[in-house]
């Protein structure tokens, strides 16, 4: 049996498999490319953590590296031995040894805000890079979550107070949503048009994904999102808008309906991605909390080092 095909056996009895390690996504973000996964074991061979991984090619080279959208990787440690010290040292270094036995050229992902991994590998030859990462606790009472808000913030919903918030949009609507919102300087395009709708269809069959809209009396949508959520949080995944939505707070009420979503779920909202200095202090703004989260790497080839420093990957 393949590591893979062993993996497949191992997540199909995990409910509390993390969303981005979860088979369907990395079928969905590998697209191109093909991802396969390492296994720690004990002893015995019983399971102590896994790391799926996402493999491209850049001439004759392989490398691992972060997909698309795609909140964090890196091992996961089971919960049941996730306490021991000795099984955390013991990961770290099987990591280490069995990326060395791939051959690649290049590794690099992000691992949970949480874990411990990273400091562990960085002494075994691993860099380390941090980037902010931002998550509203949704268990207070729904009027200190309010009261988190910015004065600026809850100002902008009782703007919204005109708008309603509707859980029902086509995805190929979405789509020419965000089109038309890159198109008049609201929300870039954060990926490619079959990207989402691959995600969008997998995630509505396993059960783990969510439209939100804000509407205006006309019926025209301002501001939508797609959510996604895990046993872990409720992610802020994609979330769109048209320009000047703080004159009518529509950005504003979705953050707020999906806060009250998360609580009802009674899960965190995870805004999920790397959010620059000025993100972040935005989102804070929404009560949001900001945690360090590590990219860890390493150059296997000086040459593809080269490559990389002058733009050639």
């Amino acid at each position: 049996m393949t590591n893979k095909e062993r993996y497949l056996q191992f997540a199909a009895g995990r409910a509390d498999l993390p969303l981005w390690l979860r088979p369907w996504w990395l079928d969905a973000v590998s697209a191109g490319r093909r991802w396969d996964v390492l296994l720690i074991t004990d002893g015995a061979d019983n399971l102590q953590a896994v790391m799926p991984y996402t493999a491209g090619k850049r001439l004759f080279m392989t490398y691992v590296s972060q997909p698309l959208l795609t909140g964090w990787q890196g091992a996961w440690i089971l919960p049941e031995v996730q306490d021991s010290v000795e099984t955390m040292h013991h990961v770290a270094e099987e990591l280490s040894r069995q990326l060395q036995e791939l051959g690649i050229a290049y590794y690099t992902q992000a691992y949970r805000p949480d874990s411990l991994l990273p400091a562990l590998l960085k002494p075994l030859g691993f860099g380390l890079k941090e980037r902010r990462v931002l998550t509203v606790d949704t268990s207070r009472p729904l009027d200190s979550l309010l009261a988190a808000f910015a004065k600026g913030k809850r100002e902008e919903l009782q703007q919204a107070l005109t708008l309603t918030v509707s859980r029902e949009m086509n995805p190929e609507d979405f789509w020419r949503f965000c089109q038309q919102a890159n198109d008049t300087g609201g929300s870039r395009l954060a990926c490619t048009r079959e990207f989402f709708l691959v995600i969008y269809q997998k995630a509505m069959r396993e059960g783990c994904g969510e439209m939100l809209r804000a509407v205006d009396a006309e019926g025209h949508t301002l501001s939508a999102v797609f959510l996604l959520r895990d046993s872990e949080a409720l992610y802020y995944w994609l979330p769109v808008s048209l320009p000047r939505t703080r004159d009518n707070g529509a950005a504003s009420l979705l953050v707020w309906e999906a806060v009250k979503l998360a609580r009802q779920l009674d899960l965190p909202l995870d805004f999920c991605h790397p959010a620059s200095r000025r993100m972040a202090a935005g989102l804070r703004r929404y009560g949001a909390k900001q945690t360090a989260q590590y990219i860890v790497s390493r150059c296997y080839k000086p040459f593809f080092r080269f490559l990389r420093l002058f733009g050639r990957l």
